[in-house]
């Protein structure tokens, strides 16, 4: 067992007893202070951020992490910026080094600060980010209704149920208790973001607790989920479905699509399966309504053991938790689903569901603009040598995104397959949208110029977004925020 784990594991265990529950806080301190000390040699630095779990009352040494958020000012020039940012990252890997809790550091400029806190419920709990060092800057703190509060935080337990908790249950990174209390803490988080901003009581939740296994902790996340989706789906209206005239003709499947190899493997829980699909390769096994935990718990066991089914990067939901997910989590899925029909077993589900409003394509492409404007400072920018495909279609992937950004807020056209949005970015931005291929081009070169002036595309692009975005945040003509609101 590494060091680092073995410390981790003393810290959990020691926590809830005296005087370790405020010794065990101490290097976290330290590491904050160190953090704050580290960012004094760089003028360039406006103010720092806490942010996440430190900020609350209910954090846990050993497990949280210490999440900044760095602010940088606006005057400088690009190349000053880019050679400030490339120095930052090497010298900050070399602290986290004896300093591992510092996880999770964002770099924004003052300019972005206003556009990154306008959406998605990241943004508005930037209201309670903590300033530890520098100038208060401005925030947006996303200022909109109940109902897209539920909303948003619906769609981040969605993000962290699958990027995060179903990735570790499926391929642990820790052993033993350990990798038990981090599914643990992540799970409660899933379950806490689905009812702190529903402003009711209707719902039972059941938290998990320690006592639990792997296995029951994602069928109780899985409960209470698809509670949430009933309570949220009930109150609110998805808005009318995109003209059909946005999407390909299509067909329903066969009534049931069998496979032999899956039916043979999960015998057991098929009158709990209604289909598995497989987009982007990922499984997404969609189970029966209303499930109880027992039941819940035993399909969850099954699909865990059941290597020879084939299916890989298990994503499991409930029907309820299907639909919502379709309508306003990831409107792309269900557009990517009809598309490509790649039904493995079971009914064509989608093809009864209506489709998403553009609305809802409205939404996810404008909770994708903080990811999109802070790509281009990341840590994995600078820091990754040699060539590498995956950062280079990140690249491309986040200067789309902003052009996109730009055409909804200069044009306000919103589209929803691939080639529709490309045909539209020729129209309006025929320069921009052809250096697409030529930025993956220099990107997959190792050299520092041609990382700089991938570095100065993205920027200028960023720039564009965030002006656009402050003059149609002032303009009552916009459709923007009547986009955005359920309400």
């Amino acid at each position: 067992m590494k060091l680092l784990s073995v410390i981790r594991k003393i810290v959990l265990l020691t926590n809830p007893h005296w005087p370790f529950n405020l010794v065990n806080k101490l290097p976290y301190k330290f590491a904050i202070l160190q953090f704050i000390q580290f960012s004094r040699q760089f003028p360039e630095i406006h103010a720092l951020y806490l942010r996440h779990g430190m900020v609350y009352e209910n954090w846990q040494p050993g497990l949280s992490d210490i999440d900044l958020t760095v602010v940088i000012k606006d005057e400088q020039e690009w190349d000053s910026e880019f050679h400030f940012l490339l120095a930052f990252w090497q010298k900050f890997q070399r602290i986290r080094k004896w300093l591992p809790m510092l996880t999770d550091v964002n770099i924004l400029s003052l300019r972005q600060m206003k556009a990154w806190t306008g959406f998605t419920i990241s943004g508005y709990e930037a209201r309670d980010w903590q300033k530890i060092f520098g100038k208060e800057c401005p925030r947006e703190a996303d200022t909109g209704f109940p109902a897209d509060r539920f909303r948003d935080a619906l769609n981040h337990a969605f993000v962290v149920y699958q990027w995060i908790l179903l990735p570790l249950f499926h391929h642990p990174i820790d052993k033993g208790s350990l990798a038990r209390l981090r599914l643990l803490r992540i799970a409660n988080k899933i379950i806490r973001y689905g009812i702190r901003y529903q402003n009711s009581d209707q719902v039972n939740t059941l938290f998990c607790h320690d006592s639990m296994d792997d296995i029951a902790m994602i069928a109780n996340t899985l409960y209470n989920l698809e509670r949430y989706v009933v309570q949220f789906s009930s109150k609110n209206n998805p808005g009318t479905s995109a003209s059909t005239d946005l999407f390909p003709p299509w067909h329903e499947l066969d009534e049931e699509f069998s496979n032999s190899q899956i039916t043979s493997s999960l015998q057991e829980i098929l009158p709990f399966l209604v289909s598995i699909y497989r987009e982007s390769g990922r499984d997404f096994v969609i189970l029966q309504a209303d499930l109880t935990l027992a039941e819940l718990e035993h399909t969850v066991r099954i699909l865990k053991h059941s290597a020879t089914a084939g299916l890989h990067s298990q994503v499991i939901l409930t029907m309820p938790m299907f639909k919502y997910a379709l309508a306003y989590y990831c409107p792309d899925l269900y557009a990517s689903l009809r598309w490509k029909r790649n039904l493995l077993w079971g009914k064509d589900s989608v093809y009864h569901l209506p489709a998403p409003s553009l609305k809802s394509f409205t939404w996810q492409l404008l909770d994708s603009m903080g990811k999109a404007l802070n790509f281009a400072q990341s840590e994995a920018f600078f820091t990754i040598k040699g060539r590498d495909v995956n950062l280079c279609d990140d690249l491309v992937r986040a200067v789309a995104q902003l052009l996109k950004l730009r055409l909804y807020f200069d044009k306000g056209i919103v589209r929803i397959y691939k080639r529709q949005w490309h045909e539209e970015l020729a129209k309006y931005y025929p320069v921009d949208f052809t250096n697409l291929a030529h930025i993956k081009e220099r990107a997959q070169i190792d050299s520092l110029q041609d990382r700089m002036y991938c570095y100065k595309v993205i920027r200028n692009h960023s720039d564009m977004v965030c002006r656009l975005f402050e003059h149609v945040a002032h303009s009552t003509n916009h459709e923007l925020f009547t986009w955005y609101s359920i309400s």
